[in-house]
């Protein structure tokens, strides 16, 4: 008969097949707080990208 026993796991470790492995980045909290800081670069660089295409756009083709 084998028996399984469990070791305490450091923070940010999780424990599959029986082996303590590091959660995947994407799964943290430092992830989501990287994804929204991304996202919200995206959408600033895409209004002024926008912003700079209408300045250049002569008023005749509006």
């Amino acid at each position: 008969m084998i028996y399984e026993y469990s070791t305490p796991l450091k923070d940010g470790e999780i424990c599959r097949d029986s082996v303590a492995r590091k959660k995947q980045f994407r799964d943290t909290d430092e992830w989501k707080k990287k994804k929204s800081r991304l996202l919200t670069k995206v959408k600033a660089m895409g209004r002024l990208n926008l912003a700079l295409a209408a300045t250049r756009t002569p008023v005749s083709q509006m």
